[in-house]
Parts: structure tokens; C-alpha cells; sequence
């Protein structure tokens, strides 16, 4: 449901932005209204109502609603050489009896200019955790040995669900899998064209009878897919079916017939 503000509201905005930052402004926004909302949702809000702050790009005014005090700001100077944002913000939060979030950590750095001194990169000289080993890691009593299977490995034959409701079977090492509703109709028809799709004639996926499948163009089936007909009861489903092949041959007749009009 879409948020709505009230008057009341929207003057504290007015009456707030001139002299706070948009940081600043939603914390005591929040505060004032017992909301959660954003920087990004408080900005929309006064973007939608006109509301500016008068200030000039760039320009930073006094706020006496500080993010941080003077003694936090400095805990923040001298951690963040050696924490992640993420780790100062637990710090700060645990130290000073705080709830602050990532986010609120990440922009104040950002819009107070307080570097990290990190680079990121792997500096010149330093030596690495696993220098003088061959590939990734070195070897030890949990290294996986040349041979032996994973313990999550299944059997070919093996069947199971993909996250679509549709069961597949493992017919090849090491992990080839393959439709258990296509392998049925190939096993009883022969090959499936490239341009051709097997589906479920009552829409169960789980009716995995060989009376239940047929092939269809897969034209038909993005026909089918737009008029919903898999959305259909399964009494109806039939006649949806019968509809779009009828559909597609009156098309097709149009076509053919202004085909040859025009050779005409």
C-alpha cells in the first residue's frame, strides 16, 4: 500500500530540509513520526512535494542532529585502518549502545571524506596464506581424494524436482540429467524435433502417465502460454487447446490468402 503523507508531516519536512542533510533530516524524521523511513524515500518525498533546501551543490550546513559525536567520530577514525564498515558499525553499535545501520556507516564515510587507507589490492611483499603450495590450498586429513565420490552424490537413475515442479531423472556421470517427462514420450515416439515441447495434457506435472504427454510446435505452446490455457480447469483445458490450433490455421489461411492476392 502506498505511503501517504500527512500535512503535518510534510511541514516538518519543509520546515527541517533548509538546515538539516538529507541523512539528518530522515533520522529525526523517524524519530518525530516513530517511521523507518529511508534517505533515498525521504528524498523522493520532498522531490514530490517541491520541497528544496535552499542550499547551494555542495554546501554543507550545521546540524545540532550530529550522526555521531565528536567521540564516536574519532572511534570511527581510529578503526576503520583496520575494520570493515561492517565490523566498525557492530563496533560502534556494541561500544556506544548504538543502532546504527551499514548504510548510515557507509555514507558518513563517503560524505566525510574518512579513508579506510586501504587500497584493496594484494600490496608488494606481502606474503600470502597459502605461498609455496600447489593449487588452492594444501592438502590435508579433509581434502577430497582422487576417487572417492561427494557424500551428496546420487546413483544414475536417481530421480528428483527442479524448483518448476518438473521431475527429472540422472541418466549419465557425472551429472547429466534429463526431464523424466520428455525421456517417457522419446522412449515410446522416438526423437523430439529441436522446434517441439512435450506437455502435460491435464497440466499436472506429477501425472507422469504416457497418455498425459503430447508434443505440441512450440509455436502452439507460446500461443497457449498467451491466452493462458494452462491457467484453465482441467475440464477446460481441452477445448483452450482445440481454440488455439483453430486460432493459428485461420491465421494461417489469412496469410496464405493475401500471399495470393498479391502474386495475383
Amino acid at each position: 500500500m502506498r505511503f501517504v503523507y500527512t500535512n503535518k508531516q510534510i511541514e516538518f519536512l519543509k520546515a527541517n530540509y533548509p538546515r538539516l542533510s538529507l541523512e539528518d533530516l530522515a533520522r529525526t524524521f523517524n524519530d518525530k513520526f516513530s517511521l523507518d523511513k529511508t534517505v533515498l524515500q525521504i528524498r523522493a518525498a520532498c522531490k514530490n512535494h517541491s520541497i528544496r533546501c535552499g542550499r547551494r551543490a555542495g554546501q554543507i550546513t550545521g546540524s545540532r542532529f550530529s550522526l555521531l559525536t565528536v567521540e564516536q567520530i574519532d572511534f570511527l577514525k581510529e578503526k576503520y585502518p583496520l575494520m570493515s564498515r561492517a565490523n566498525i558499525t557492530l563496533a560502534l553499535n556494541n561500544r556506544f549502545g548504538l543502532s546504527l545501520r551499514l548504510t548510515q556507516i557507509v555514507a558518513y564515510t563517503k560524505n566525510h571524506g574518512i579513508k579506510s587507507g586501504r587500497s584493496g589490492r594484494f600490496e608488494k611483499g606481502a606474503v600470502s596464506h597459502n605461498a609455496g603450495t600447489k593449487g588452492l590450498m594444501k592438502p590435508n586429513s579433509g581434502s577430497f581424494q582422487k576417487g572417492n565420490a561427494p557424500h551428496n552424490a546420487v546413483a544414475v537413475g536417481a530421480t528428483t524436482k527442479d524448483g518448476d515442479g518438473y521431475h527429472k531423472i540422472k541418466i549419465a556421470e557425472p551429472n547429466v540429467w534429463e526431464f523424466t517427462h520428455r525421456r517417457m514420450y522419446r522412449q515410446k515416439h522416438g526423437a523430439i524435433a529441436s522446434d517441439s515441447a512435450v506437455v502435460f495434457i491435464d497440466g499436472n506435472r506429477d501425472n507422469l502417465s504416457i497418455e498425459n504427454l503430447e508434443l505440441i510446435h512450440r509455436g502452439e505452446l507460446a500461443v497457449r502460454n498467451k491466452f493462458g490455457v494452462s491457467l484453465l480447469p482441467a475440464e477446460l483445458r481441452p477445448i483452450g487447446a482445440v481454440s488455439v490450433k483453430l486460432r493459428m490455421k485461420a491465421c494461417s489461411l489469412k496469410r496464405n490468402k493475401r500471399k495470393s492476392a498479391c502474386i495475383a
